[in-house]
């Protein structure tokens, strides 16, 4: 594992750590007191002592959060390349990367079809895309699915 890139993680896990203590109600201290809610690592990482900072290190090894973040991001290229689900507008030409996925459709390999609605949560949030192929079939698909892409797509 690469220290630079360990680093960054316990850097960020250490601030996601100090974020929910402070929400717990905790605060900085010069030493750690349970009862005044008062701790010595509520402080920026790159303050902490070295025994702190490897401690958040091995801590971040042993969770398997590392793994996890390796296999988190692909960029996939080329005709198989899913677009990003904010690019989607109604009324947009979009393509399957994998229509043998879609069962009970008639839905062939190049086939465009277009978006017909796009739901959103009462927050904003996208949660559903309607597409409506040339064979009359509607599929819905959900953000991380991956299996839309645009049209136009030519990475």
């Amino acid at each position: 594992m690469n220290s630079i890139v360990l680093d960054h993680i316990a850097l960020a896990a250490h601030e996601l750590w100090v974020l929910r203590m402070r929400s717990g109600g905790w605060r900085f201290g010069d030493h750690y007191d349970a009862a005044a809610r008062t701790h010595d690592a509520i402080q920026s990482f790159l303050t902490l002592g070295e025994r702190d900072q490897r401690h958040a290190r091995q801590s971040v090894e042993a969770s398997g959060a590392v793994a996890i973040l390796e296999q988190c991001l692909d960029y996939p290229r080329g005709p198989h390349a899913a677009t990003v689900w904010l690019d989607l507008v109604e009324g947009q030409r979009v393509r399957l990367i994998n229509a043998d996925l879609v069962e009970g459709c008639r839905i062939e390999k190049h086939d465009l079809g277009m978006i017909e609605s796009i739901i959103t949560d009462s927050a904003g949030q996208r949660t559903l895309v309607r597409v409506r192929w040339p064979s009359g079939d509607l599929t819905e698909h959900a953000p991380g699915d991956n299996d839309l892409a645009l049209e136009e797509s030519q990475y």
